[in-house]
């Protein structure tokens, strides 16, 4: 079974022979439906193809149905079905052999419109295989005897970890205009996709208010706790004449202390200097993130990971990263043919948490462990002279010709430090740190190549670690997005024209 690749590698372009992304596609007949209180639906069925459109066997779907949409009845085709209050159902199916997967003997319970989610992963969990949605109408026999709205302003704004200012209310009216008193009312996460932000109602991530004389309720303080940009409430309270469920969507808006809605993490990251000579790079576009970790192996040789396939989970924009770790293969720095690279199967889930701007946890998985390495962007010292252009930290690569490798570049006080992530003779990863330079006009930076030799990664002893000084290094901009890099390595040298890689 093959899984889905996206435009891999630092810079790198979609390479011939790779998967592109699989597809999780809804087959006639599943959706939109419409159907009366109590009756079945037809069975919900996806396929899920990979790349060239064969059918995917095997593959873990998994539906998310919304909270009091329907009763799931029990059948061995879905019998992995749990069902948590104030949420919803979960359900877990496999793919057959044709990469079909189906959710049957299914029946209307409340009235409403609902969304049902549906994820698939490749059996071995390891790839994500994209994501749809079934839409279901459910009418009622009754019409609804009562009303749900709500009360003050919708939109709300306020800093991530903090208290919002206002909470959440709801005033339930019958038809002519009287209260409805007593009438429980539940308020929950409704999710943003692909990503947004959370929080907690004192603590819990749903609450339930009891109308007043008047027919309102309100929510306990909702505090955010995660995630930067939009999120989603939503209040429900059942009218049991009817059995319909009325739903009132309220959004809001989680910031940084200083109002911003995004967080900018392209740069170099480091351990700080008690775990000098590794480190991360981040190439970003907006939500979307590109990164390598370039370490050491277990005989202290430099080698490096991508991180790729990547997304924000869904409650927590900005905050939590989850990628697929990769070790490619290629062809020398020297002699590049980038018809040789080769980006292996996706490794284990590597996972960046951001606190801020600044600080962060890289967690990757090696074996049958999880390390955890604290990290932060790379500072270092200036020089004299200015760069030519604002913002040329980024990620730089080749274009399609010369897929599989890149230049990192972090500007910091005027200086330049540069990571070449690359390959050896033999074709294995390697890197090359480039530093201890200066401007020497208005567009052109010298430094050194150094190549290091330390301590197997994620254990590490900084005592272990050699520099050696083998080249030197010019990069000459044309603009923030475009670069000429020129280097020279013993008895061999090479020009490339580089540009910002976007992910």
């Amino acid at each position: 079974m093959k899984t889905a690749l996206r435009s891999f590698v630092l810079g790198l372009a979609l390479v011939a022979g790779l998967d592109a992304a699989a597809t999780v596609s809804v087959l006639p007949g599943s959706s939109p439906q419409t159907i009366n209180n109590g009756d079945y639906f037809a069975p919900l069925r996806v396929r899920v193809t990979d790349a060239s459109g064969q059918p995917v066997p095997d593959a873990i779907v998994y539906w998310t149905l919304p909270y009091r949409s329907w009763a799931i009845l029990a059948h061995e085709s879905h019998a992995n079905c749990t069902t948590q209050d104030g949420v919803g159902d979960n359900c877990a199916v496999y793919s057959g052999v044709d990469g079909t997967a189906e959710l049957n003997t299914s029946y209307a319970v409340y009235a409403g419109t609902h969304t049902i989610r549906v994820f698939a992963r490749t059996f071995d969990q390891t790839s994500e295989l994209g994501f749809t949605e079934i839409n279901l109408t459910v009418t009622p026999h009754t019409p609804p005897a009562a009303t749900l709205r709500e009360f003050g302003q919708s939109n709300r704004t306020g800093i991530r970890g903090r208290v919002l200012e206002r909470p959440f209310g709801v005033t339930m009216l019958n038809l002519d205009g009287t209260p409805r008193v007593g009438a429980a009312v539940t308020f929950s996460r409704g999710d943003i996709f692909p990503a947004g932000a959370a929080g907690l109602f004192a603590g819990e991530p749903t609450a339930t208010a009891i109308t007043d004389d008047a027919g309102y309720a309100e929510s306990p303080e909702f505090r955010i706790t995660s995630g930067i940009g939009l999120g989603r409430i939503v209040a429900r309270a059942l009218d049991t004449t009817s059995s319909v469920v009325l739903e009132v969507n309220f959004y809001f808006t989680s910031t940084m202390p200083d109002g911003s809605t995004s967080v900018s993490v392209e740069d170099l990251w480091w351990a700080g200097p008690d775990e000098s000579g590794w480190g991360l790079s981040i190439a970003q576009r907006g939500e979307q993130l590109f990164s390598v970790v370039f370490a050491y192996d277990a005989a202290g040789k430099p080698t490096w990971y991508a991180l790729d396939q990547g997304q924000y989970a869904s409650d927590a924009l900005y905050e939590k990263f989850n990628a697929r770790a990769y070790s490619p293969t290629g062809s020398p720095y020297f002699s590049y043919d980038a018809s040789r690279f080769v980006p292996g199967p996706p490794g284990a889930v590597t996972q960046l948490q951001f606190y801020d701007e600044n600080e962060a946890t890289l967690r990757m998985t090696f074996g049958d462990r999880v390390v955890s390495k604290s990290i932060r962007r790379f500072d270092f010292s200036g020089t004299s002279g200015f760069p030519p252009f604002a913002n040329i930290t980024g990620t730089y690569w080749g274009g399609a010709s010369q897929n599989g490798w890149a230049v990192a570049i972090s500007e910091k006080n005027n200086a330049l430090f540069a990571v070449w992530y690359t390959y050896d003779a033999s074709g294995n990863r390697t890197w090359f740190s480039m530093t201890g330079g200066q401007w020497i006009n208005q567009s052109t930076y010298l430094g050194t190549i150094y190549q290091t030799s330390g301590p197997q990664w994620p254990g590490y002893d900084s005592s272990l670690l050699v520099a050696k000084a083998v080249g030197s290094f010019a990069l000459t901009f044309g603009s923030s997005n475009a670069v000429i890099f020129d280097w020279i390595i013993g008895e061999r040298s090479a020009r490339h024209t580089l540009q910002r890689y976007v992910p």
